[in-house]
């Protein structure tokens, strides 16, 4: 159950912080799109975490 938590923490942070990194290279923002996509990516990875866990 713990690995399954830390799982969807980490991939919805890799996955939309790499998303919000290259919307960085693209608009060439100084690492704008990197910091609001691993926010992003943690909010989504909370809230599936609490869907999954939740009766």
């Amino acid at each position: 159950m713990g690995w399954r938590a830390l799982g969807y923490l980490l991939s919805g942070i890799i996955v939309w912080g790499g998303l919000g990194y290259l919307v960085d290279l693209w608009l060439e923002l100084p690492k704008v799109g990197l910091l609001v996509g691993m926010l992003v990516g943690a909010g989504a990875g909370m809230y599936l975490l609490i869907k999954q866990m939740s009766p």
